[in-house]
């Protein structure tokens, strides 16, 4: 039973993997065609927390979250950026420079967080949440087995089929530059 389980976790998890690097690349595709939607930010690492050489506001992550939000003012499209998608990484850095005020920053800002290893690092992606794009199902998840007698085998197939589009293309920026 648990063998089974694990297996049917790795085959989820790989095709989780997978679309989420396919929402990337059209990601990045749409963003190709708009270059307003890139945004060279701060390199997070090299943030000075205290002392007498302590960073100023422009050196904080901070300062993208609000660059990002006033590029969508500016754009006034009603754009109102909630989501930053970023590399464990960078999640990790930001974690490290405001410490136990961590959740408060980024509270204040109105945003949320999230990591994924399909992004690279030192990148980001700055969304409004749910209005960037579609995904719909082409063909629902699905899963065929079939026995190989001779063999003493039983053989395992599932797939689903998913098509992504931007319809927003100003719902969402690229950041680079976070790592140096």
């Amino acid at each position: 039973g648990s063998a089974i389980q694990r297996e049917g976790r790795k085959i989820m998890n790989a095709m989780i993997r997978r679309q989420d690097a396919r929402a990337i690349a059209i990601l990045d595709a749409s963003i190709a065609a708009n270059a307003s939607q890139t945004v060279t930010g701060v390199n997070w690492s090299s943030v000075v927390t205290g002392g007498s050489s302590q960073s100023n506001a422009s050196a904080w992550p901070a300062e993208d979250f609000a660059k990002i939000q006033l590029l969508a003012d500016t754009q006034e499209l009603g754009v109102e950026i909630d989501t930053w998608l970023v590399n464990p990484a960078q999640l990790a850095q930001l974690r490290l420079v405001y410490g136990s005020d961590y959740a408060d920053v980024i509270a204040s800002y109105g945003i949320t967080i999230a990591a994924s290893n399909r992004i690279a690092a030192g990148t980001a992606y700055a969304i409004e949440s749910g209005q960037v794009g579609e995904m719909r199902y082409e063909k629902q998840l699905s899963t065929e087995t079939w026995r190989e007698p001779e063999t003493q085998r039983t053989w395992v197939q599932t797939d689903a089929r998913f098509v992504q589009v931007v319809t927003n293309p100003f719902g969402v920026v690229k950041v680079t530059g976070l790592a140096g």
